[in-house]
């Protein structure tokens, strides 16, 4: 019998061992939700704060679990628990609370909490938000943003389009608030639009395409906007029969 059979042999009579692997399997599981919610071009830094916070708040929520004995939310675990028979003892507990514990403070050392109740308030439902709750904001910063929310068409707007392009059509008529408000959401909130960005070049610029110069096909590839198609041809000769 080779060592590695021996080896794997001993692992699969190993209970302890395969319980607490099955706790990984279950918070690895729960990490790539996570990160499968931050992605996206238009997700913003608030965002993904969010999605964060309520992680972080799910934390919490397991650990009171933990210590009544119930492991539900770890299908995982609890299955081979309950089929094996499995005694959860206290040092496999404390061992799991530790690991939560730390992977909590590990996403707020990341992704500290930087913009509180009011502020998300404002940006994301202006219509439900008064003046006094844009921070550090001046007396023509309020005002403008007061002028924006008493304008009934601009609700209508607000209602059609995500916060982003909200924002961004406001801008030549609120420049004040709406400066104020861009340099908050336009920061990238991950780095899902650099991974993008690497997998189009390696797409478009393969190995029989390496003296390709890709800078105008990677801004096609990487641009947000749908290309007018009818305008482009129109500006083009059509090529005649011969």
């Amino acid at each position: 019998m080779s060592l590695c059979i021996i080896i794997i042999h001993k692992i699969q009579s190993d209970k302890l061992f395969l319980l607490k692997l099955s706790y990984m399997v279950d918070i690895f599981h729960q990490i790539n939700e996570v990160n499968l919610l931050l992605q996206g071009k238009q997700s913003t830094i608030i965002d993904a704060s969010e999605k964060l916070s309520s992680f972080c708040k799910k934390i919490d929520l397991w650990l009171v679990h933990i210590n009544s004995g119930t492991f539900s939310m770890f299908s995982t675990f609890d299955f081979y628990s309950t089929s094996e028979c499995v005694t959860v003892d206290c040092n496999t507990k404390e061992l799991i609370k530790d690991h939560l514990l730390s992977m909590k403070e590990h996403f707020r050392h990341y992704f500290p909490s930087t913009f509180n109740h009011t502020m998300k308030n404002f940006i994301k439902d202006p219509f439900n938000s008064s003046a006094f709750d844009i921070p550090n904001a001046n007396i023509a910063v309020q005002e403008q943003f007061i002028d924006l929310i008493s304008d009934s068409s601009n609700k209508i707007i607000f209602e059609c389009s995500s916060i982003f392009n909200f924002w961004c059509k406001m801008f030549s008529q609120y420049p004040l608030i709406s400066k104020l408000v861009l340099k908050i959401i336009l920061p990238f909130s991950t780095t899902y639009e650099c991974e993008s960005g690497f997998s189009s070049l390696l797409t478009i610029k393969s190995k029989n395409r390496n003296r390709l110069n890709v800078e105008h096909d990677l801004r096609c590839a990487l641009s947000k906007t749908t290309p007018q198609f009818d305008k482009l041809v129109s500006q083009k000769q059509h090529h005649p029969s011969h």
